[in-house]
């Protein structure tokens, strides 16, 4: 009986910002918490509210209660904030459970496609589709209230973006399991590699306190770039002059790569402004060696003056983490690059170090200076070093792996016990 109207999707915020929520009738206050602390509490409609994420990127979870007029919680929701990109998002509410007649279904979605309109929306009750001519709030058939039922909403916006939503209401519904886990990356040293969950119980606090690891694996692991366009000339050159010796930048089976435009599509939502950074196809080892890739998948319509490099690097490092995967963020940048981001590159390294993302960072070399805004680069201005600069990059994944940790936990709060040794948290 409580949902965000508001949905951030995968929008990189800071400071203040507007906060709407939906409630059913029987809510009397509701209480609005930032990172476990308490930031507002409403005791009456409209439930609206500003919140301020801090100057800062930073990744923040907010959480909604609803409580009655005794004070007794009745429900909760949670939203993620700068972790996770979700380009289309949706929330059910269900009101009038109680009387089994004229209850209504409350839907409420946002979408960063070319419309944040739905061009068709499903809804099923019981598992038997029902009408929904109205489809933010959707009538539901006539059911009897000491019944456990089930009402889902499909929202299709084009054929590659849907969104789901989900009802279970009724009847005597005991406690749902909770499947709720974090996915934190560990780097171990060359020759300590743990090897089960047991190994590493412990190992990780928040706020001191020992957290519950339900597993430890290596998986897939993802590389994306993200190139300056000023490197695109001397990358096609590079690859122009490809010997054998590139064999040596053939991806391994279990790595994937995907590119991140820099330059972005605007899409105005309410009183967001999201940056819409496209993403390509996921390549792996059975499409072209690192280097191929480099060169010919290139963004459409992106030049040095409409990139926004650091935004899209902080892009970037979102969909990094956002899958539980072995990760890094490979910038390819110029000496001399140009840049109309609303973030800093120091700025977006401390965000990427929060949310547990490294950054490696290439430059074509002497030509253009291996200091830039971001660090020290690593020189690939021939072949020999492009490939010894791969095989760094694919020897550090190797030594990567994924802690599972009990319950939802930001990423920044998570630390070593003192005295672990032979492993750290990737940052």
């Amino acid at each position: 009986m409580i949902e965000f109207v508001t949905l951030f999707l995968g929008a990189l915020l800071t400071g203040p910002r507007s906060v709407e929520i939906m409630t059913g009738d029987a809510v009397a206050v509701v209480e609005v918490w930032l990172d476990g602390e308490l930031e507002e509490r409403l005791d009456a409609p409209p439930w609206r509210l500003e919140v301020d994420f801090g100057p800062e990127l930073s990744p923040h979870v907010l959480d909604a209660v609803a409580l009655d007029a005794s004070g007794q919680e009745l429900d909760r929701t949670r939203q993620w904030i700068n972790m996770r990109h979700e380009p289309a998002q949706s929330s059910v509410m269900i009101e009038g459970v109680h009387r089994g007649r004229g209850a209504i279904a409350r839907v409420s979605w946002a979408s960063l496609g070319k419309t944040d309109e739905p061009r068709s929306v499903e809804a099923y009750f019981d598992g038997q589709q029902i009408a929904a001519e109205d489809p933010r709030r959707i009538r539901l058939p006539a059911f009897d209230p000491n019944q456990t039922h089930h009402f889902r909403v499909r929202l299709d916006f084009t054929d590659s973006l849907d969104s789901e939503a989900e009802a279970i209401f009724g009847g005597v519904y005991g406690d749902e399991v909770n499947t709720e886990i974090s996915a934190v990356p560990i780097r171990f040293k060359k020759g300590r590699k743990p090897k089960t969950a047991e190994s590493v119980q412990g190992w990780f606090l928040v706020d001191g306190v020992p957290q519950k690891v339900h597993a430890l694996e290596k998986g897939p692991a993802r590389i994306i770039v993200v190139r300056d366009m000023a490197t695109q000339s001397y990358l096609n050159g590079l690859a122009a002059r490809r010997t054998t010796f590139t064999s040596d930048t053939r991806l391994k089976k279990h790595h994937r790569v995907e590119f991140v435009s820099a330059c972005p599509e605007q899409i105005q939502r309410d009183e967001i402004r999201h940056l819409v950074f496209p993403r390509s196809l996921l390549y792996s080892w059975k499409n072209r060696r690192l280097l191929e890739l480099l060169a010919k998948v290139v963004p459409a319509d992106c030049t040095p003056d409409r990139q926004l490099l650091a935004d899209a690097v902080a892009a970037a490092g979102l969909a990094a983490g956002q899958f539980g995967l072995r990760r890094v963020v490979l910038l390819i940048v110029s000496g001399e690059s140009r840049d109309r981001s609303a973030f800093s590159p120091a700025e977006v390294i401390a965000y990427l170090e929060k949310i547990r993302v490294p950054l490696v960072v290439w430059s074509p070399g002497p030509s253009s200076g291996l200091e830039t805004e971001w660090g020290r680069a690593t020189d690939v201005h021939d072949l020999e070093r492009l490939r010894t600069a791969f095989d760094l990059l694919e020897k550090d994944l190797e030594r990567q792996l994924i802690v599972w940790l009990d319950g939802l936990q930001l990423p920044q709060s998570v630390e070593l016990r003192p005295g672990v040794q032979h492993v750290t948290l990737v940052k």
